[in-house]
């Protein structure tokens, strides 16, 4: 891929699109990936989460980014039909004795881009009906085979699936997300100052788009590749995680609906956006948001994919985690009588051990943005308890002063540990 080449071009616009969208949706940064990754390879993805999480504008957001593409969005129910996805019937086609043939204009049929909202709410004989879409993009009208445009189908809901008559459809939606509410207060005072929307989004075309699946399926994958994947899937299993080898297939994108051929396609995708020739043993990584059919799988997955595939990842999450404790426990400080002084004190080595990873891990691309996201979020947890402890020197030195100043807190027996917080 030449620095000026069309597909090169596309791929920066892409990464565009993904930052822009990023900058709207905050704390979001994998499902944008994922919608994204989904475009690129013709696969589907999945939003689990709340009502009011923002999946549909995410989705809405993205597909208006492809001009020349056709969006559709269906709200499913209890009481949808199929007259709501595949069109009303023709009269005058049943009545030219021609069989069953539906009205397809503003149907599923002719989106390139579709969203199935609360799709689990909807009956299982409609998600029967669903599966031909979305596995093999072809619509079946009076015994003939109708191909249908669709790239890549969004379906967003509530709820999982609970009958095992749903496996056959959960196997075909290979990215998954748990959308979650926004844990930062820093979050949630951008999104109320505007969330970072801009004017004139970034957009790429429709034919570029196909140019860029074609350049995806381009990318190389070594033996190596090959062989951790499938060690992957086989540590998975031993694990407990219950995958098939359609999952396999489809999570992994090993029949692609781009051209057929065998190949891991969302491992292509990964190392194509980061501007690689050949995919790594990193790009396995994208992997950790499929497999999961309950929420309580999700860390256990990440894990093991994490550890194969991007132990710096892994890491990564790791201090995602212990700060996501941390701000809990800042809250909570806030309203109680906590000791600032300590939380700093732990703030600051989780500072630490992030520079630490950035340092190791800035090769890397597929880590460098989430970690200075993350640095960014922990710099400002710190000059805010600076600010409440009235000090506003280096951190390490003031760690220091902390330090001595709750040491000798210790020697005077009943005396509170320097730095603790009384609400006024």
């Amino acid at each position: 891929m030449t620095k000026n080449s069309p597909t090169e071009k596309t791929r920066k616009a892409i990464l565009a699109i993904q930052n822009e969208l990023n900058g709207s949706f905050l704390e979001r940064s994998d499902v944008i990936e994922g919608m994204i990754i989904g475009a690129l390879t013709k696969q589907h993805v999945f939003m689990l989460g709340l009502p009011g999480t923002a999946k549909t504008a995410m989705i809405r957001s993205f597909a208006e980014r492809i001009t020349g593409s056709q969006y559709w969005g269906q709200l499913c129910t209890k009481f949808s039909s199929p007259e709501d996805f595949f069109g009303a019937p023709s009269i005058a086609a049943l009545k030219a004795d021609q069989g069953l043939r539906r009205h397809p204009d503003g149907t599923i049929r002719k989106g390139h881009f579709i969203l199935l909202d609360e799709i689990f709410k909807s009956s299982a004989a409609i998600r029967s009906a669903l599966l031909t879409i979305l596995n093999e993009r072809i619509y079946y009208e009076a015994g003939e085979q109708q191909i249908i445009p669709l790239m890549s189908a969004l379906l967003a809901s509530n709820e999982l699936p609970t009958e095992r008559e749903d496996h056959a459809f959960w196997d075909r939606i290979p990215l998954r997300y748990n959308v979650e509410r926004l844990n930062s207060k820093l979050s949630v005072q951008k999104m109320l100052n505007g969330g970072g929307f801009v004017k004139n989004p970034t957009t790429i075309t429709l034919k570029e788009l196909q140019a860029a699946q074609k350049a995806v399926m381009e990318i190389k994958v070594p033996a190596s590749v090959m062989k951790a994947a499938a060690d992957l899937f086989m540590s998975l299993r031993e694990e407990g995680v219950d995958i098939s080898e359609r999952a396999m297939m489809q999570s992994a994108g090993n029949v692609s609906p781009v051209d057929g051929e065998p190949i891991l396609s969302l491992v292509k995708a990964s190392a194509w956006l980061a501007g690689l020739e050949e995919a790594a043993t990193e790009d396995l990584a994208i992997l950790s948001n499929c497999f999961w059919r309950r929420t309580e799988e999700i860390k256990e997955i990440k894990k093991i994919v994490m550890t194969v595939a991007a132990p710096d990842m892994g890491d990564l999450d790791k201090i995602r985690d212990q700060f996501s404790k941390i701000k809990k426990i800042m809250k909570e400080a806030e309203n109680t009588h906590g000791n600032l002084g300590d939380i700093f004190i732990k703030v600051n080595d989780i500072s630490k051990k992030a520079l630490k990873l950035a340092d190791r891990a800035k090769r890397d691309p597929r880590i460098k943005k989430k970690l200075e996201a993350l640095i960014n979020e922990v710099d400002d947890a710190k000059n805010a308890l600076l600010g409440k402890l009235g000090m506003w020197s280096d951190p390490d030195a003031a760690e220091k002063v902390i330090k001595a100043r709750n040491s000798a807190a210790k020697e005077n027996a009943g005396s509170p540990a320097w730095g603790t917080h009384k609400k006024k």
